[in-house]
């Protein structure tokens, strides 16, 4: 009896702490997302109403998403060796690349989702943004790449770096 409650006690905390983990990494790409989509809602015209529309139209999405864009972003770290003492200009390219091809990605998967459901919404201005969503990404990777360290450090979610740590304590103990 009391294996069977310490197993459903253990389910329950990975449970909460994967979920946490997705809020948190929601968290952070809805605080990516609404200054980035704002410029480049503004660079392709739309004014201010419009663009709060589609920011707030985009929370769910952000929510969704943010954890497999923070993944991904993770996983391009893992990939290039990326740590907390890199050198800064590796850490941006990483983060740039990582967080560019994801949501651009996205972004034209929701256009052609868009276009496909409302064929009578004027598409010009989704084409124009076409030219910015890559520019605009490519180039605040890095702004995600921080805004994950530091919202997975205050709500104490294991992010990358940390779990690089670890490992590496896993293998010095290992060895001794």
């Amino acid at each position: 009896m009391d294996l069977e409650r310490l197993a459903d006690k253990e389910d329950n905390e990975k449970l909460r702490s994967r979920l946490k983990r997705r809020l948190v990494n929601g968290a952070t790409l809805v605080c990516y997302s609404i200054p980035v989509g704002m410029g480049i809602d503004y660079l392709i015209g739309l004014n201010l109403d419009q663009s709060c529309m589609a920011r707030s139209s985009a929370i769910p999405l952000n929510m969704l998403l943010g954890d497999y864009q923070t993944r991904f972003t993770d996983l391009a770290r893992k990939v290039f060796k990326v740590t907390k003492e890199s050198h800064w200009l590796k850490k941006t390219l990483v983060d740039n690349g990582s967080v560019g091809i994801f949501q651009t990605g996205l972004y034209l998967a929701g256009v052609g989702i868009t276009h496909l459901f409302y064929p009578e919404i004027d598409m010009e201005q989704f084409y124009k943004s076409l030219v910015f969503v890559p520019l605009a990404v490519f180039s605040t990777g890095r702004f995600f790449g921080w805004l994950s360290n530091e919202f997975r450090e205050i709500f104490h979610v294991k992010g990358y770096y940390e779990k690089l740590e670890s490992e590496k304590t896993k293998t010095y103990k290992k060895q001794d």
